[in-house]
């Protein structure tokens, strides 16, 4: 399901979340922050995410807590009670730490983000021929069609801008990518030996041709 996903174009403001992607899914591309923001502010290239509200990439943890809820529910109820047997102060002090600790929730929720960032792709531009630099989506929000909205909102931009070949490697032995690439009808055009490290292995280059 990808009916929450929204793309948009990246700001500098999300290089530290897609760093974490891309460390977490050891894609490889030996970014930093200094480059990545190098690159993203150049006028030959391209770089979208794909986001989710803040509210459904929490799901999962919210489930996790209830479940550790619902584990200590007898002793939660039991200490309920033994509140409920002591009458509630009606001092000023009192209203005044339940107005200022309400106060600090409100804060609290204006600092959470209203969106996660959940994938990202980048497209180096030269007259007529763009390569993709990297596209990457956090594992645990894999298999949801991510990935291949990424890659066809940079391929259209990409045309968009005039170029005509789309270029990308990827590690020979990640055969989801290159289903997914041929989908797109990217077609394998070399090899290149020990492109990749960590671990080493041969790279496939792969091309898509406008028409």
């Amino acid at each position: 399901m990808t009916d929450t996903i929204t793309l948009r174009d990246m700001t500098m403001f999300d290089i530290m979340d897609v760093l974490e992607i891309e460390e977490k899914t050891g894609s490889g591309s030996g970014w930093t922050d200094t480059g990545l923001l190098t690159y993203l502010l150049r006028d030959d290239t391209l770089f979208y995410v794909a986001t989710e509200p803040a509210a459904d990439a929490d799901d999962a943890e919210a489930a996790a807590d209830e479940a550790l809820v619902s584990a200590d529910s007898t002793e939660t109820s039991v200490d309920e009670s033994a509140a409920d047997s002591i009458a509630a102060p009606a001092d000023e002090s009192a209203e005044n730490e339940a107005v200022e600790g309400s106060a600090a929730e409100d804060d609290a929720a204006d600092d959470e983000p209203a969106e996660v960032i959940v994938g990202y792709v980048g497209l180096l531009m030269v007259p007529f021929e763009g390569d993709i630099l990297n596209i990457a989506v956090r594992e645990d929000r894999r298999r949801r069609g991510i990935a291949s909205k990424l890659m066809e909102k940079v391929l259209h931009e990409a045309y968009f801008n005039g170029v005509t070949d789309v270029h990308l490697e990827v590690r020979e032995s990640n055969e989801a990518a290159l289903r997914l690439y041929e989908k797109f009808g990217f077609v394998r055009d070399g090899l290149r030996k020990r492109y990749y490290t960590n671990p080493v292995e041969n790279a496939v280059t792969m091309t898509h041709r406008q028409g």
